[in-house]
C-alpha cells in the first residue's frame, strides 16, 4: 500500500480497481450516477446529479461506470432510453450535456451522458473534428476521450483536429496511443489552426514518436513551433 505496509492473500472481494477519474466522466457514488466536474489535487471530486452538486467526494467512494467516459463532438452514440436509435454528439455542453442528432433527423438537446451509450464504428475510415471548439472542454485538454479513440475507430486513417483547441495534454494521451501502436492504422494526423495551446513539451514527443512507428506516405501536421498559437 501506499505507507508501504505489505498484504497478502487478501481477498478479491475486499479490492476495488482505482481507476483514473477525469471531468466529465460518469460515476456512481451513495447509489447514484452522476458526472464528474471537478478534480482537485487531493483526489476528491465534485459530482453532479442533476440539480444537485456533492463537493469533496472521497475517490474511495466513487466507483466508475464502464461505458461512462466523457463525449466527443462526432462520436457516434445510442440512445438508453425510450426507442433505441443510434447518431452522434453535435455539442458538449459546459455542464457536460450533450446535444445529439440521431439517424432518423430527430435532435435531443441536453442529453445526460447516463442517457447515452458508445458505438464502435468499424467502417469508419477518417474523423474531422476541426472548428468543433467543443472537443476543447476540459477532459485532456481538448482531447477529453483520446484514451478511447482506439476502440471506437478500430480502423480510422485520418484524424483531424486543427482549430479545436487541443492542448499538451490531450497531445500526450495521443503520443501514448501512437508509441503503443494502438492506431495501427493511422496514415494522417492534422493538429494546426488557431486556437491550439500546444508547446514543446508536447510537441517534441508526439514528433519522435510518430516518426518511430509511422509509415512512409504517413502525414503528420503540428505547428511549426512547440509555442502556443492564439
Amino acid at each position: 500500500y501506499d505507507d508501504k505496509t505489505p498484504a497478502h492473500l487478501v481477498p478479491r472481494d475486499e479490492l476495488r480497481s482505482e481507476m483514473p477519474i477525469r471531468v466529465g466522466q460518469l460515476v456512481w457514488n451513495g447509489g447514484s450516477s452522476g458526472i464528474v466536474v471537478s478534480v482537485e489535487k487531493d483526489g476528491t471530486c465534485a459530482i453532479q446529479r442533476d440539480e444537485l452538486l456533492d463537493k469533496d467526494v472521497a475517490r474511495a467512494n466513487i466507483r466508475v461506470h464502464p461505458d461512462g467516459a466523457p463525449l466527443m463532438v462526432g462520436q457516434p452514440v445510442k440512445a438508453r432510453t425510450g426507442k433505441p436509435k443510434c447518431g452522434e454528439v453535435m455539442d458538449v455542453n459546459q455542464d457536460w450535456s450533450y446535444n445529439v442528432r440521431y439517424d432518423d433527423g430527430s435532435v435531443e438537446l441536453g442529453v445526460r451522458r447516463y442517457n447515452l451509450g458508445t458505438c464502435t464504428l468499424d467502417s469508419v475510415v477518417a474523423l474531422s473534428l476541426s472548428q468543433n471548439k467543443g472537443v476543447g472542454l476540459a477532459g485532456a485538454g481538448g482531447l477529453a476521450l483520446a484514451s478511447e479513440l482506439a476502440s471506437l475507430f478500430p480502423n480510422l486513417r485520418s484524424l483531424e483536429l486543427d482549430s479545436c483547441g487541443v492542448g499538451d495534454e490531450g497531445a500526450d494521451e495521443l503520443t501514448k496511443l501512437i508509441s503503443a501502436n494502438r492506431l495501427h492504422s493511422l496514415q494522417s494526423l492534422s493538429i494546426e489552426g488557431s486556437p491550439t495551446r500546444l508547446t514543446d513539451k508536447s510537441v517534441l514527443p508526439l514528433r519522435r514518436a510518430w516518426k518511430a512507428v509511422a509509415k512512409r506516405e504517413a502525414q503528420l501536421k503540428l505547428p511549426a513551433t512547440g509555442k502556443p498559437h492564439h
